[in-house]
Order: C-alpha cells, then sequence, then structure tokens
C-alpha cells in the first residue's frame, strides 16, 4: 500500500499536473499501467528490451519523441525538464529505468499519441479496456485483458 499511494501521489501525479492533466482517471490509467506491465515483465520473459516500470521499448520512446513530441513544443519542454539534465544526453533511454516521473510522461504520451480520449469516470473494466487498446509500448506481445485484471487484483490485494 505504502509504495502504490507514494507512486500515485508522489510521482504519476506529479507528472501529470505538470503536463496539465489533473483527471483522477488518467492517474488510476498509469498506476494500473506500471503494475500490469510490472507484472507482465515477471510473468514473461520478452524477447524485445523493455525499460523501466511501464515497459517502454527503446523504439516506442524514440517514436513518440519523434511522432508527437516533436509537434509540441511545449509539452516536450516540460518533459524534457523531468529529465536528468546530463543523464538524459548521454543515455536517454536510461531514463525510463531511473527516473519515474519522466518514464510517467513518456508512458502519457504514449497515451496520448495514440487518440485516447479519458471517461469522467472509469470501472476497472474501462481502464483494462483503454490499457489493451491505447498502450503502444513497442511490445509485441499481446495485451490481453486479464493481465490487468490479475495485475490490479495483486494491487488491490496489497493494499487492504
Amino acid at each position: 500500500m505504502w509504495f502504490t499511494d507514494n507512486l500515485l501521489t508522489a510521482v504519476i501525479r506529479d507528472a501529470l499536473d505538470k503536463l496539465g492533466e489533473t483527471s483522477n482517471v488518467a492517474c488510476q490509467l498509469l498506476l494500473g499501467t506500471a503494475k500490469t506491465e510490472g507484472w507482465r515483465a515477471g510473468q514473461h520473459r520478452f524477447m524485445e528490451e523493455q525499460l523501466g516500470v511501464f515497459q517502454i521499448t527503446p523504439a516506442a520512446h524514440q517514436a513518440v519523441w519523434d511522432q508527437c513530441l516533436a509537434f509540441s513544443p511545449e509539452q516536450a519542454s516540460t518533459i524534457r525538464g523531468m529529465a536528468s539534465q546530463r543523464a538524459f544526453l548521454e543515455a536517454p533511454h536510461q531514463e525510463l529505468v531511473v527516473n519515474i516521473r519522466y518514464a510517467s510522461a513518456i508512458a502519457w504520451s504514449i497515451y496520448c499519441s495514440q487518440g485516447l480520449i479519458l471517461p469522467e469516470s472509469a470501472t476497472k473494466l474501462n481502464l483494462a479496456q483503454l490499457w489493451q487498446t491505447y498502450y503502444e509500448n513497442g511490445s509485441t506481445t499481446p495485451r490481453l485483458l486479464k493481465h490487468f485484471f490479475q495485475a490490479t487484483s495483486i494491487l488491490q490485494a496489497e493494499a487492504a
């Protein structure tokens, strides 16, 4: 419970706030995404290189910069401001591993680049469907709704 509460409030919510997104649904979606991708990484041995709590491939990381953030200078500047100054220039993909705030902003950018439209409220099924439909993190492994339910059920068990 401590970890997930702090991850949500101190990192994910802060990253989203900096990007102008204040929706609780967005926070819950990113928290569920982090939990699901972490669970999937533990359950499956992925062939592709996937980095950080959101399991983003270097190719997907580069694509979100090239195909989305390059056309939104203000958002790109905000996200770049979340990255480490020197480390980002030397090894930008490592930021996905060592900087959860930056990784959260990139994960959110992935959702936005895929045309995500958030509902005002969401059930666990709605969140799972959004993850399955819009989270293009570069993985070739199918995103199954049951993965989201299994991972977030573990999350609820930890909170109890």
